[in-house]
This record gives structure tokens, C-alpha cells and sequence, in this order.
């Protein structure tokens, strides 16, 4: 999990910048949306990001790549994705690749509150 270090103020003091991120969750039930909600505002609260945004989808995680999460991915005031876990973004490795190749064209960071984006790199 990568957690942004923290950044010295006046007077030799450290503080922790906010971050601002985006939250996207994808899930297939209705049902699964709130814990993720609720999942996604502890760990920025704990990490002190601050949510500009929730994307919210009710969608099959073997779909290609959403129309929604494809504009996140391009949208040039968006720099931060949290999301809850890999799978939030797409079950089908393919276009998991896909969407991890165009978050680093366009210089997006995907953090996932179980580090699992973190953890899968591109080559």
C-alpha cells in the first residue's frame, strides 16, 4: 500500500498534506455498495485524503471498461482514484491492464484501500 509521505511545515513541524481523490466503485449488487462506501471514507479519513467525488456503478466486473470509469481516466482534473480493491475497477485481466496503461499515460494514481493496485504493476 503506498501511503503519501509527510511534508515538513514552518518551524521543523510535519504534517500530513490532503490529497484530493476521486472514489470509484464498481459493484455487481446494490447491496455491496454502502460497506465499500463506508470502507473507502475510513481509509481516506485515516490516510487524510479528501474525497472530491464518489463514482458509484452497478455493473458486471467481466464488462469492458465503463464508459464512466474511462472518462475518469481521462479527465485532466482528476489525479487520484481511490478505489476499494483491484476488483472494484475490472474482474477480466485484460482490461484491468487496459485501465492501469491508461491511468499512467495520463498520470493517475490508483490507490486501493487493500493495496492490491499497488501491488500489480505493469510491465
Amino acid at each position: 500500500m503506498f501511503i503519501m509521505p509527510p511534508v515538513q511545515a514552518k518551524e521543523g513541524e510535519f504534517m500530513n498534506k490532503e490529497i484530493n481523490v476521486v472514489c470509484y466503485i464498481r459493484a455487481a449488487v446494490f447491496e455491496q455498495i454502502e460497506s465499500r462506501e463506508q470502507k473507502l471514507r475510513d481509509f481516506a479519513k485515516k490516510n487524510n485524503y479528501k474525497i472530491s467525488d464518489f463514482i458509484i456503478e452497478q455493473r458486471s466486473g467481466l464488462a469492458d471498461c465503463s464508459i464512466t470509469l474511462n472518462g475518469l481516466l481521462h479527465n485532466q482534473s482528476v489525479e487520484n482514484i481511490l478505489t476499494p480493491n483491484i476488483s472494484s475497477l475490472s474482474r477480466n485481466m485484460s482490461v484491468l491492464h487496459d485501465i492501469k496503461r491508461t491511468a499512467k499515460m495520463n498520470n493517475k494514481n490508483i490507490i486501493s484501500a487493500d493495496g492490491s493496485c499497488e501491488a500489480y504493476l505493469l510491465d
